[in-house]
């Protein structure tokens, strides 16, 4: 069994069967050393894989890596570094940095990491208070849609060619993040918000997928809903999108094990994904964005309803109303004497109503009435949580 296949067994395994193997037992079925089996484990958790383990030393798989993206143990210490200083505009004492780390490396190998940040002229120290250097931030980058096309294919003969290849896949994920890519050249669409890239699983997950649904390769993944309901898929992925209330990417696929029905999946629940061989064939006319066109968040019946709402000028309601409709084709806005009309067709009443449960006063459904009484519903229980 190669190392990879290895792994793959190992995840799998404490997924179906949480809190019920130790290492010796694992071992024993997977048919491996301890030693190999706990090798294989560190360098899981070096890709961001997290084991706990209960009183009688069994695990549980708390959360996968990036499995596939190989970055120096060094590399990743330092974007942590620099994600920690970011957030700091006014400087951090080197005494915080080393206590932030503390758990990771001792404070040789942070001081060896922030000499090198420091000689790359990332990072500025003024007397033991460290920032950013300014002046070699990069700016964001503004492309039009044909430069960003080819700056992406020249990527791809330039990652074919390099000998440092997971360098330069690093690279190019990176930048294929930060890239708003047209619609007709990526299967991804951004609702509201930002891009993953605070996450470095996440950005790799949704970077894998989003080429896996381009190139329609067939994929299995581990998909768990709890800690204890694992399921193991076969899909054809579609494409990906962003659900700006729950902060989450979520991946349109179709479940080969279901006829081929297209459901959603979050990406945070994938522990694995991997690819099977062969192509699969996309439902015709299938378009991402139309497919959630109607959808409030990530859930869709097929079946939009009418929905009209009145909000009130109650403090900065109305502006907040535009600023967050105004990427939503299907609405329609009208402002009067007392505040705001909005008319839009939606799918997904249930993530509608936790919306405007954030506008209290501010908001009146007028229709429909399934929508309305699940708002006063949500107020009258919020009423007897207060002693109402």
């Amino acid at each position: 069994m190669g190392k990879s296949d290895l792994q793959y067994q190992l995840i799998k395994t404490l997924a179906f069967a949480p809190w019920e193997y130790t290492v010796k037992t694992l071992a024993d079925l997977l048919g491996v050393s301890q030693i190999t089996l706990n090798r294989n484990l560190t360098e899981m958790e070096r890709r961001g894989c997290s084991f706990i383990f209960d009183n009688q030393e069994r695990l549980f798989l708390q959360q996968t890596g990036w499995d596939g993206l190989n970055l120096k143990d060094a590399t990743l210490r330092q974007m942590e570094i620099l994600r920690f200083i970011s957030a700091y505009p006014n400087g951090v004492k080197v005494t915080e940095i080393y206590s932030r780390f503390k758990d990771h490396k001792n404070e040789k190998t942070i001081g060896r990491d922030l000499k090198e940040l420091l000689q790359r002229q990332l990072i500025a120290n003024d007397q033991g208070v460290y920032g950013l250097n300014a002046n070699f931030v990069i700016p964001p980058i503004q492309l039009d849609a044909t430069e960003k096309s080819l700056l992406l294919e020249q990527l791809a003969v330039q990652q074919e060619m390099s000998p440092l290849k997971d360098e330069a896949k690093s690279l190019t994920a990176k930048l294929h993040i930060s890239l708003n890519i047209p619609k007709n050249d990526q299967d991804t669409v951004v609702v509201h918000g930002r891009r993953p890239i605070e996450d470095l699983r996440r950005s790799h997950f949704c970077q894998r997928l989003e080429e896996c649904a381009r190139a329609s390769k067939r994929i299995l993944i581990l998909y768990r809903k709890n800690e204890g309901e694992v399921s193991e898929l076969e899909l054809n992925p579609l494409g990906i999108m962003y659900h700006w209330g729950l902060d989450n990417w979520y991946l349109a696929a179709q479940d080969n094990g279901q006829g081929g029905n297209i459901k959603t999946y979050a990406v945070d629940k994938i522990l694995t994904i991997k690819e099977l061989g062969g192509i699969f064939l996309r439902p015709p006319s299938f378009d991402l964005e139309e497919w959630y066109k109607y959808s409030w968040g990530v859930y869709r019946s097929g079946k939009p309803v009418k929905v009209v709402i009145r909000f009130h000028n109650y403090y900065s309601t109305i502006n907040r109303v535009k600023a967050e409709l105004s990427i939503r084709e299907t609405c329609v806005l009208r402002e009067d004497d007392e505040g705001m009309i909005m008319e839009d067709m939606v799918d997904g009443l249930g993530e509608m109503a936790v919306w405007l449960r954030s506008f209290g006063q501010g908001a009146e459904v007028l229709e429909p009435l399934e929508l309305r009484e699940a708002v006063i519903k949500d107020l009258e229980q919020m009423l007897e949580n207060y002693g109402g």
